[in-house]
């Protein structure tokens, strides 16, 4: 005799999700090592169904009824606030990002902004390699004043090795007046916009994730559009997050993987075999 509500399996949901970012012509290729978002939490997708009814009669009795319409939005909270998830945050393509690798250069003698420009001479070593056109971070450590601007010129820097090196730095304010002090750090800076309505992007995902008893969730999305992303708040009462939500897209003939998701969002894939949980 069984009871009621008595459990059939162990196919419980327990456990986290890996997020995978990417183009959409790169779906299959979505790894953990190149394209994951890091850590993810209250990882969620929702699909729901429109229909239209027919009904009869005084009391609307419903005769008939047909899906009008199929919705699905995907949510999570991204912890990891690198280039790349807040590029994919805000809608950009942050799969072309590269983190600059590198110590920053530090000021050798103090030097004074004038008419928005100022020539930095650093100390000799090696640290990131700065070239002109790069955006970089002017620091001061004493006050923590940061100033940004365009490097117009270098010289004496190959490739991140400083020999009687002078770089000199650009801010797009002609009344700018501040002195560098001697010791104040220069590092390179990844600029993304905010706000920008330029450019609709498409991306791709794979959610990867473990059920209670081992057995591997997938899910693939060959196209979908980040609708709500970026926020930042910074407060010492709690690690921040940003409540990533997406929007899973219809692929079309033009798409690269039209043939197997035509018609749909996305597959869910549930494996037949229990793995040691990760």
């Amino acid at each position: 005799m069984t009871m009621a509500g008595e459990a059939k399996t162990t196919d419980f949901m327990l456990g986290t999700a890996t997020v995978m970012i990417g183009n959409p012509e790169d779906l299959y290729k979505l790894n953990p090592e190149e394209h994951s978002v890091g850590l993810v939490k209250n990882f969620t997708v929702e699909a729901t169904k429109e229909r239209s009814d027919l009904t009869q009669g005084r009391t609307n009795d419903v005769v008939f009824t047909l899906t009008t319409g199929a919705n699905t939005r995907g949510t999570f909270e991204m912890y990891e606030y690198t280039e790349k998830n807040l590029a994919y945050a805000l809608g950009l393509d942050g799969g072309e990002l590269v983190s600059p690798e590198g110590d920053a250069h530090v000021v050798k003698t103090a030097a004074s902004f004038s008419s928005g420009a100022v020539s930095l001479e650093l100390n000799d070593g090696t640290g990131q390699d700065i070239k002109v056109g790069s955006w970089v971070s002017v620091r001061d450590p004493i006050s923590e004043n940061i100033v940004l601007g365009t490097v117009t010129n270098v010289s004496g820097l190959t490739t991140g090795t400083a020999e009687t090196a002078t770089i000199e730095v650009e801010v797009p304010d002609s009344t700018m007046a501040w002195e560098v002090p001697a010791g104040a750090y220069v590092s390179l800076v990844t600029v993304l916009d905010v706000g920008s309505t330029d450019v609709d992007r498409d991306f791709a995902a794979k959610v990867q994730g473990q059920l209670a008893n081992g057995k591997w969730i997938t899910l693939l999305i060959p196209k979908m559009r980040v609708s709500s992303g970026l926020t930042m708040a910074f407060g010492t009462d709690n690690f921040g997050n940003t409540p990533f939500e997406f929007t899973p897209l219809k692929v079309t003939p033009s798409d690269t993987y039209y043939a197997p998701f035509k018609g749909t969002s996305g597959k869910l894939v549930h494996d037949s075999v229990q793995s040691a949980l990760s």
